[in-house]
Formats: structure tokens, C-alpha cells, sequence
């Protein structure tokens, strides 16, 4: 929570809480502040925990030291327990109370955010609009996406995830995700596939180095068991990162060996290439039903410009 909102809301409790003393003794059962007069006490109780003293708190609200004191004695009493544990030259320190509350003003704060950003979304009338991209398309597409996405933002509100290409399949699916970005020919009845680009494969890294091998499910991981079959390869030594980023940094360090992408190898590191069977398509998923006009068309224009390899 920041402190304008305990600003504004603050002035207008301070004649409420002016007169309550803090010395008063703690009841659960007494009166409790109401909903909309509960936000200035949370953020007065966060700043005094945080600041670790009544007057640096107070100056961080811009109220007098007298209102902080009057809000926590308020919160005090509604608890029915001290919150904090008064100390010499105005240091406190929390209680086990206060450690609780602590967590739960926080978890209030970021609900009352999330709630506000959603009311703002929908009177600016913009939509919902989450991208899941697999960890290789995320690194070499992003460029056309969020360049794509940064023109509709009077039209949709847009989020962008990583994931593997198997867990966006399942998301597209049930329509938590407007439109996926995997590497692997990952299919359903509830999402529509379209190819829109191509990717080479090749080996990198040391030859005799250790195996460094994405987890089951991604679409590297795929392309890598297939590789180890066909070559008759078993790997005495692998270690599973879940990151091309991870791998990538591996490489340029000069540890190990893995099937990644020819985009992504780093500079000066040995390679090579693996053949017709190993160039992939990366594929735009997106669900069948359930997407709004205005999200479709989003979703249609991102293909669009990924398809003619536009940045």
C-alpha cells in the first residue's frame, strides 16, 4: 500500500481517532472500524512497522505523530491485542500480533491494487489479453510480439508468460491464454494451429562435455530425445535446466553440450548442424471459441507480423 491513499483518507479520520486513547484496554469484542476507515489504519500500521518508530511514521504519512498513534491504538483495540512492543527513544518492535497483521495488510493492500487496476481496465474499456510463449520463442520472437502488442494498448491490456509447449496447449485450451507461442507441434479440438516460422536445430557446445537437457514436456527436449535415439546416444552425465537462458550461459562458458536453437548459440562457440529432420516450425495456438472480436483480431495481427519475420 502507498501512502497517498492513507493521505487522503487519513485528514478525515483524524478527528475520528483524536480523541481515542492508546492506553485503552484491549477488547476484541468492542467496536471494530468500518471497512472504507480501516485503509489509513492498515497503512499507518505498515509504515510503523516498517520504520520501526511512531515518529518516522508519521512523517512518511505527513500526519502528526498524535494521529499514528490514535490509528494503531484503534487497530489495537479491534485485534484485541498490542501490535507492537513500546520501546526508549520511541523504537517498537512487533509482537507476535503485529508479525500476523503485518501479512495480512500486505495481502489486503495487494488485493485492493489488483482489484483497482481491473475497474481501470474496464472503464478504459481494454481487454484482458495474456501471451504464453515457449522459452525459445520467447527469446527470439518477443521483438514482433511486443512490438505488435505495443500499438494496441488503447485495445487490450496485455500480459506476457514463458512456459513449455505442452502447458500452454493445456491453457489455450480452457482459454486462460489468449494465444500461445510453443516450438512442438502440440495440437487439441479446443485450439486452432498455424505455422509461423521455422527454426534450425543444431548441436552445441563440447563434444565430450556434459549433457545439458531441458525438462520432459518442452519442445528442445522433444527434439533432443529424438536426436539421442537416432544416433543410438546415452548420456552418462546430464544435468536438466529449465531455461534455454540457463543452457545458453552453460555454453558460453564452455560447459557441456545441448540441442538448442542455431539462434541462440553463443559467439565463438563450436556447432553443428543436424540435419533436414531437425528444422522445426514454431506455431501460433489459439482457442477455438471463447475469444472476444477484439482479442482475435490482436491475435491475428501478432501472426501476421510473425509470419513476415517482422521485428
Amino acid at each position: 500500500m502507498t501512502a497517498g491513499p492513507a493521505h487522503s483518507m487519513g485528514d478525515a479520520c483524524d478527528s475520528e481517532y483524536a480523541h481515542t486513547s492508546s492506553a485503552a484496554p484491549f477488547s476484541a469484542t468492542g467496536s471494530r472500524p468500518s471497512a472504507a476507515s480501516m485503509f489509513p489504519l492498515l497503512d499507518t500500521f505498515i509504515a510503523v512497522y516498517e520504520m520501526g518508530q511512531f515518529t518516522i511514521a508519521a512523517d512518511r504519512l505527513h500526519v502528526s505523530q498524535s494521529t499514528v498513534s490514535a490509528r494503531i491504538g484503534v487497530l489495537e483495540r479491534s485485534v484485541g491485542s498490542a501490535l507492537f512492543e513500546r520501546h526508549a527513544k520511541s523504537d517498537v518492535t512487533p509482537t507476535t500480533a503485529g508479525r500476523i497483521l503485518y501479512g495480512t495488510a500486505l495481502a489486503i493492500g495487494e488485493r485492493w491494487r489488483e482489484g483497482h487496476s481491473r475497474i481501470a481496465s474496464a472503464a478504459t474499456n481494454r481487454e484482458p489479453f495474456l501471451v504464453s510463449c515457449s522459452h525459445t520463442t520467447s527469446e527470439v520472437l518477443i521483438g514482433g510480439i511486443v512490438t505488435e502488442l505495443s500499438d494496441r494498448l488503447d485495445a487490450v491490456e496485455p500480459t506476457i508468460a514463458v512456459s513449455n509447449s505442452e502447458d500452454i496447449l493445456d491453457a489455450v485450451c480452457v482459454n486462460n491464454v489468449q494465444l500461445g507461442i510453443v516450438e512442438k507441434a502440440v495440437s487439441g479440438k479446443a485450439v486452432t494451429r498455424r505455422a509461423i516460422a521455422s527454426d534450425r536445430l543444431v548441436l552445441a557446445g563440447s563434444p565430450d562435455g556434459v549433457w545439458l537437457l531441458r525438462e520432459p514436456g518442452s519442445g528442445v527436449r522433444y527434439y533432443t530425445s529424438l536426436f539421442l535415439s537416432v544416433s543410438h546416444v546415452v548420456p552418462d552425465r546430464q544435468i536438466v535446466l529449465r531455461s534455454n537462458s540457463a543452457i545458453v550461459s552453460c555454453l558460453a562458458a564452455g560447459i557441456g553440450q545441448s540441442v538448442i536453437s542455431s539462434r541462440l548459440v553463443p559467439e565463438g562457440i563450436p556447432s553443428r548442424d543436424l540435419g533436414p529432420d531437425f528444422v522445426r516450425s514454431f506455431y501460433a495456438i489459439t482457442p477455438v471459441s471463447g475469444l472476444s472480436s477484439r482479442q482475435r483480431e490482436v491475435c491475428d495481427a501478432i501472426i501476421d507480423r510473425l509470419r513476415t519475420g517482422k521485428d
